[in-house]
């Protein structure tokens, strides 16, 4: 019989990635043989166009300050042509001491929050999932985007910490022990306050680096590097988003457990109670019922034992529907304790679009809902 096989890997999204957009050049990332490359290359006639049209984050406003910035031998209007090596040198000197702002992010390409969750759903079949998507990050003048997922459980999972790599998403195996995604999820994060184990729960972490230029930290990209802060930063604030709207999941199937476990060992007792009761009723009566009381409650409960309608049966049908009446009180009262305490969990509505800038704040009871400019 023939050995030969095949497999098929079925699709699991029809949303594609934004395609990447042409960028400038972030100042950060320039240096004197960049800045001279640019130079010559340019068709601008002036500087001031140059700097406002070949430099991301530089308006005419900018630039105009920036040419004042680099001394009295330069001007709006000179040609770039005119830049010797000393003035290329003092013109980058100046603008590594300005700050500005990070990068759009436009010409980077991300898999996406919904993509990444539908890819891990489909191939680890997790219980929980929780998916985030950082802000971009500025990465020795590169953008530089985060996007994690966080689960527990699942069909393929071992028990402790599985960290999964991508670099453009593009899936790392090798030299994991040095990777920033590494380091972080097993020193960085702090599993308990979170209410997991990094032992025995089986906790997935996928973190995808996407950038224009990954910082690896090795001649063969194997891993990525852990020594930049702001990319620390950027993977352990994302990791620790997603490991909040788990806390919020685990905090409810939690009180959940506790409940039917509570009414569980209730029930048990609801038998031999009601027994007792009817032993007690039949005991009253045989001695020739209960003591006149002003309490209208014992002396009509005397009446309908007397009249055969108050039996075990009937007592232990009241029992069991004041234990479910209690625990739905009691279940409502611990969910609307002081808002402060309450975990929220942070609802993304992705955009079609390839940027995804945050304009406003909009808070509500329910949650914050942040609108993107168009």
């Amino acid at each position: 019989p023939s050995k030969s096989f095949h497999i098929v890997h079925a699709r699991r999204s029809e949303n594609m990635p934004p395609p990447p957009q042409k960028a400038k050049l972030h100042p950060a990332a320039i240096d004197n043989q960049v800045m001279e490359n640019l130079l010559h290359s340019s068709n601008h006639k002036t500087l001031l166009k140059f700097l406002s049209s070949e430099l991301d984050r530089i308006d005419r406003k900018k630039a105009q300050e920036l040419i004042e910035s680099f001394g009295k031998e330069f001007n709006e209007d000179m040609h770039p042509s005119e830049l010797d090596v000393s003035k290329i040198r003092k013109m980058v000197d100046k603008i590594q001491q300005e700050e500005f702002d990070k990068p759009s992010g436009s010409e980077l390409s991300p898999a996406g929050e919904y993509n990444l969750h539908l890819g891990i759903m489909k191939e680890m079949r997790p219980d929980m999932i929780a998916t985030n998507t950082a802000d971009v990050q500025e990465v020795n003048g590169h953008p530089v985007l985060v996007e994690t997922a966080v689960s527990l459980g699942g069909r393929r999972a071992k028990e402790g910490i599985t960290v999964h790599r991508f670099a453009n998403r593009i899936p790392m195996l090798f030299q994991p022990g040095a990777d920033v995604s590494y380091k972080t999820a097993n020193q960085r994060i702090k599993w308990k306050q979170y209410r997991m184990d990094k032992l025995h729960h089986k906790i997935g972490v996928y973190v995808s680096i996407v950038s224009t230029k990954i910082p690896y930290g090795g001649p063969n990209k194997e891993y990525i590097g852990d020594e930049n802060e702001s990319l620390q930063k950027a993977v352990a604030t994302s990791i620790m988003k997603c490991c909040v709207q788990l806390k919020a999941r685990l905090m409810r199937s939690e009180a959940m457990r506790q409940q039917k476990d509570r009414q569980e060992s209730l029930r048990k007792y609801i038998p031999h109670v009601s027994r007792a009761l009817h032993g007690m009723l039949q005991a009253m009566m045989s001695d020739g019922g209960p003591r006149q009381t002003t309490n209208p409650t014992v002396n009509k409960i005397a009446q309908l034992h007397g009249q055969g309608e108050v039996t075990e049966l009937i007592l232990q049908q009241k029992l069991r529907t004041y234990i479910e009446e209690a625990d739905m009180e009691q279940a409502m009262a611990g969910a609307q304790f002081d808002e402060a305490n309450v975990v929220r969990e942070e609802i993304y509505i992705p955009i079609l679009t390839t940027t995804r800038k945050f304009e406003r704040e909009m808070h509500s009871k329910v949650g914050v809902f942040k609108l993107s400019k168009t």
